[in-house]
């Protein structure tokens, strides 16, 4: 906008100067111009300019009109709408989509992904309460020839008592498992393949539960464990909840 004044008043200047250094010429040319003295005498004076800088004004004046008429007709670009920061992040949002949170049994079922696994249900009992289908799982590391047990107690208010049941029990029902399931995976450049059977079982134990345990309740669970040489792993809500973020700050990063 402020482009435009500056033309003009260029335009006007230089060929202005222009004229008046080239009138005198002008109006010898045509006889019949009368001019009066004082104007004459102006006229004569401003004729003295060197012929280039007369020249020199007028290509600009030219330069100045045609940016004019150039601007003036020439269509105009249109400004782009400034961008809006919450309304992108409001779209953004929507295009993407949400991640739920995994079940508590999701993440039991589908951790450890490279694993080898074997599964078995464990029905437990307590006097006339409905049965609790809890399941054990053994996870085969064959590249680092060990296993580990991860169980699953659905909500059941009775967390503590079927975790110190898996404590003095898991060791039959593992062995049962380990003697119905075997499993061979081939070993590459290797003439043998490596055997479920040849796996030395670790003392670490995940334990998947819907019910939460205060910290009395996870102080006394681990310490039954820990007198029989295992390490509890306690997974709860908050695991459950923790494991959520992550995969939510995954999806933003």
């Amino acid at each position: 906008m402020r482009q435009r004044p500056v033309a003009i008043l260029g335009a006007v200047a230089t060929l202005g100067l222009f004229l008046l250094t080239n009138a005198k010429r002008m109006a010898d040319a045509v006889a019949i111009i009368h001019l009066p003295h004082d104007v004459e005498e102006l006229l004569t004076s401003m004729s003295q300019i060197p012929i280039l800088i007369s020249y020199g004004a007028l290509t600009v004046g030219i330069v100045c009109l045609a940016h004019l008429v150039i601007s003036h007709w020439w269509p105009k670009p249109k400004l782009a709408a400034p961008a809006n920061p919450s309304n992108e992040t409001k779209q953004e949002a929507r295009e993407k989509p949400q991640i739920p949170p995994k079940s508590l049994k999701e993440l039991f079922d589908t951790n450890f992904p490279h694993l080898g696994k074997k599964n078995r249900p464990i029905p437990i009992t307590y006097d006339n309460l409905p049965t609790i289908n809890c399941v054990m799982s053994v996870h085969q590391d064959f590249d680092s020839g060990v296993e580990f047990i991860s169980f699953y107690i659905p909500k059941c208010g009775k967390v503590v008592d079927v975790c110190e049941y898996f404590a003095h029990n898991f060791r039959r029902d593992y062995d049962q498992l380990s003697a119905q399931i075997h499993i061979n995976i081939p070993s590459p450049g290797e003439p043998m393949a490596d055997r479920s059977t040849d796996l030395t079982l670790s003392p670490r134990v995940y334990l998947y539960h819907e019910d939460e345990m205060d910290y009395e309740a996870r102080a006394r669970v681990t310490g039954l464990f820990r007198v029989l040489g295992l390490i509890a792993k306690l997974r709860g809500q908050s695991y459950q909840t923790e494991e959520w973020k992550n995969r939510l700050l995954a999806q933003t990063a």
